[in-house]
């Protein structure tokens, strides 16, 4: 919601990625070290943009957008 507010899409964070996450969750609520979690959204809100410039590229060469579909990534 933060980033949304911010002007981001929304990002995903992959399911494999959950026991990653809890532990830089952690890292920030018990040592007060923001950085490894900060490190870890931002990689996705790249990620995610990455995808977005990618799909809009291909449509701007006239590919269809069939294959975007979330989990279709390559």
């Amino acid at each position: 919601m933060m980033l949304m507010q911010a002007g981001y899409e929304p990002i995903a964070i992959r399911h494999d990625a959950g026991s990653t996450y809890a532990g830089r969750l952690e890292q920030w609520q018990a040592y007060g070290d923001p950085v490894p979690l900060a490190c870890m959204v931002a990689d996705c809100v790249v990620r995610e943009q990455c995808w977005i410039g990618k799909i809009v590229s291909d449509i701007r060469r006239g590919h269809p957008i069939a294959g975007h579909a979330r989990g279709i990534r390559e």
